[in-house]
């Protein structure tokens, strides 16, 4: 209600509707609001403006009764009827014509600022959509990489364990043929000794 308020303020000062609009602005104002608060204003101006000639007309004094029937009103001149009562409505109704085409470009002005905002509002989020997909880009471009790096790594734990196992194998099969080649070699030595042994037995028996 203040800003209707302020805008009659400025109306009575003499402002047109599109100053006022930019002086709203300023303020930091919204366009929507200066819209609705002007179309308010002007409301609100026609009515009192009705108001007033409808009290004009009231107090205007009416003629008394005597002076309705007196003779001398019965003589109407004729330059009573001029014409030109009759187009003295025009050049108001021109008056008011012409507000409605300046609140009209107003309008137009004002729903193309609504609409250069909005599309700036657009452009940020198409924005902000073109980094986060680029940022996602790269992330996943990174774990890629990471992930190629972890596989090479694995084939490479793979490769050292099967050439232990191998290793191991190789070692294992040379600790089996030492063992065997111990194993002849004690088998030498300890059959003769058998052999002595038993024929000492059989000798002291015959005795």
């Amino acid at each position: 209600m203040a800003l209707i308020e302020e805008i009659m303020q400025m109306k009575n000062n003499g402002m047109q509707n599109r100053e006022i609009a930019m002086s709203l602005q300023e303020k930091g104002i919204s366009p929507r609001e200066i819209n609705d608060a002007l179309s308010q204003a002007q409301i609100k101006s026609a009515v009192s403006d009705q108001n007033g000639e409808d009290a004009y007309n009231i107090e205007t004094p009416m003629p008394n009764s005597q002076e309705i029937y007196s003779p001398q009103t019965m003589e109407i001149p004729e330059e009573t009827y001029a014409p030109q009562q009759e187009y003295a409505p025009q050049d108001s109704y021109n008056e008011y014509s012409a507000q409605p085409a300046n609140d009209t470009e107003l309008i137009v002005d004002i729903a193309e600022q609504v609409f250069s905002e909005k599309m700036k509002k657009i452009e940020e989020q198409v924005n902000q959509v073109n980094q986060f997909k680029t940022i996602a880009q790269l992330q996943i471009q990174n774990n890629l990489e990471r992930i190629k790096r972890i596989e090479a790594i694995i084939d490479k734990l793979q490769i050292s364990i099967l050439e232990k196992i191998s290793s191991y194998g190789t070692n294992i099969e040379g600790i089996k043929k030492e063992m065997s080649m111990m194993q002849d070699s004690f088998g030498k030595v300890i059959n003769p000794l058998l052999s002595s042994k038993h024929t000492i037995h059989k000798k002291i028996s015959k005795k």
